[in-house]
């Protein structure tokens, strides 16, 4: 169990090759665990997936999810900045 962990953020990643992740898969840089799938959609040419990483994940990092490659679409500050200006409910 994991949810917004301390000390991650939240991406949006793409996942060489068709096969859905499990879900809470782990995401490797270098061989150490830097975070997990929290949930994961089939997209053209790939897979698209939400994860918790670890802060220090530069952007540009090439991370692994079993022997796939999974890269970040959408940079950290773009991501901030868009959850920011994200209209709330007016309940």
């Amino acid at each position: 169990s994991h949810p917004a962990m301390h000390g991650t953020v939240r991406i949006v990643l793409e996942l060489s090759g068709d096969d859905l992740p499990a879900h809470d898969a782990e995401l490797t840089l270098d061989g150490k665990a830097v975070g997990r799938i929290t949930s994961a959609v089939a997209a053209p040419g790939g897979v698209l997936a939400l994860a918790y990483v670890r802060r220090e994940v530069p952007d540009d990092a090439t991370l692994l999810q079993g022997s796939r490659a999974a890269t970040q679409l959408v940079s950290r500050s773009m991501w901030v900045t868009v959850s920011a200006r994200a209209p709330r409910s007016c309940a």
